[in-house]
């Protein structure tokens, strides 16, 4: 049977010694040490981690610098879409009121558009030949 004597076991670190008052530590070395030096490796650690979470977010969190980067890109693509429809909507407008108050001009949307003739008119219609194929010679 293995008995466990506690009073030969030596702890890493030495006790704290007057805690009530609020002295200070004793370090490995026997040295006093104030207890906000003692706290110190412990700042250092949540001052690493805090930078390593800045820069984490940073690269490759929810709103990171690639993410705002790329939802400026969108925002540009977005307002000029939004100039060209404005000005889209601008050239229908002025379209439609050429519809409603210019007659010839809708005749000749009629003629070019849907092949209307007025009474008495003759109409020509000319084939057009694709790009790449040869023009046939005229036959004799």
């Amino acid at each position: 049977m293995i008995s466990h004597n506690l009073s030969n076991l030596s702890l890493p670190h030495p006790p704290l010694k007057n805690w009530e008052e609020g002295e200070g530590v004793i370090d490995e070395r026997g040295r006093k040490m104030s207890l906000n030096r003692a706290r110190q490796p412990a700042r250092y650690i949540l001052l690493i981690l805090a930078f390593g979470l800045l820069v984490w977010s940073s690269f490759w969190g929810r709103y990171s610098l690639v993410r705002i980067y790329q939802f400026r890109q969108q925002r540009e693509r977005i307002r000029r879409d939004i100039v060209h429809i404005m000005e889209e909507n601008q050239l229908l407008r002025k379209e439609i009121e050429r519809l409603r108050s210019d007659p010839e001009y809708i005749a000749r949307i009629a003629r070019e558009d849907l092949g209307l003739a007025k009474p008495g008119e003759i109409i020509y219609r000319y084939h057009h030949l694709s790009k790449g194929k040869p023009i046939p010679k005229a036959r004799r």
